[in-house]
């Protein structure tokens, strides 16, 4: 992530509500939620955090539930956001992670 964990479901709840009003209708605006076919609940979500059109690249961010760490789902999801990425955007992935966090250090 780009930001600072967080510390509770109702400080996600609001952060992410208000990055979402903040950002609804913007034409480069990119954001899905990360959904597991056998429950149908969110349990996660990946954002283009950054846009740079001038040197066709985007920076993404990703929040997923604890529950969910080391099951494979962030390399699925992933590879579909590159995908989309490259063959419909037309431009690179960047990828950061904060340097505690190591269990996103080492999927990326």
């Amino acid at each position: 992530m780009t930001w600072p964990p967080y510390e509770s479901v109702e400080q996600l709840e609001t952060t992410y509500h208000k990055f979402l009003l903040d950002n609804q209708g913007k034409p480069d605006f990119y954001d899905w939620k990360i959904e597991l076919k056998d429950i149908c609940e969110p349990i996660g979500a990946i954002s283009v955090v950054q846009l740079r059109e001038d040197i066709e690249a985007a920076t993404i961010g990703y929040c997923l539930g604890y529950n969910w760490w080391h099951k494979g789902i962030m390399s699925e999801v992933f590879k579909e956001i590159i995908f989309f990425q490259y063959c419909v955007m037309h431009i690179v992935t960047n990828a950061l992670h904060i340097f505690a966090s190591l269990s996103c250090g080492s999927f990326i």
